[in-house]
């Protein structure tokens, strides 16, 4: 049983909740510095590191076994899977679409998605292409290729 886990980035998991807690904790301490005392309802804003840290966790890609799996949810957990003896490409797409920022203004935002594709062009289906960025990508190839030789990593 060979298992190869592909995570998010380690800034993203790790690095950047650890930066925003030490910042509110700081933003917190000066303001109610003149009082002495943090009201209790400050403590709801430190779900915010929390949750990009856990969510940042449970978020992976796996390929075990023959098999490629994407686990994703944080409350509600989800499983996609396919056997890579079906997949016949895994494709990086950058996606542009249009986003309205906090002005109201619309701008072009581009995000790479990674998409699992069959015979036919079916997609089983996409996950975030940050998972196999250029570090892992060849090791990524490397477990992929190894149950199917003739999946083609683009």
């Amino acid at each position: 049983m060979h298992q190869e886990v592909f995570k998010k980035n380690f800034f993203v998991v790790i690095i950047l909740p650890v930066a925003i807690f030490v910042i509110m904790s700081i933003a917190f301490r000066g303001i109610y510095s003149i009082d002495g005392s943090v009201p209790i309802w400050v403590l709801v804003f430190y779900i915010i590191p929390v949750a990009f840290a856990i969510g940042g966790q449970v978020e992976k890609v796996i390929v075990e076994d023959g098999m490629l799996y994407y686990k994703h949810g944080f409350i509600i957990k989800k499983q996609d899977e396919v056997s890579l003896n079906e997949v016949s490409r895994i494709e990086v797409r950058a996606v542009k679409e249009w986003v309205k920022d906090s002005d109201g203004k619309s701008e072009l935002k581009t995000n790479k998605y990674a998409y699992v594709l069959g015979e036919s062009g079916q997609i089983f289906f996409t996950f975030n292409a940050d998972f196999i960025r250029k570090r892992n990508r060849q090791r990524f190839e490397d477990a992929v290729t190894t149950f199917n030789p003739t999946i083609e990593v683009s």
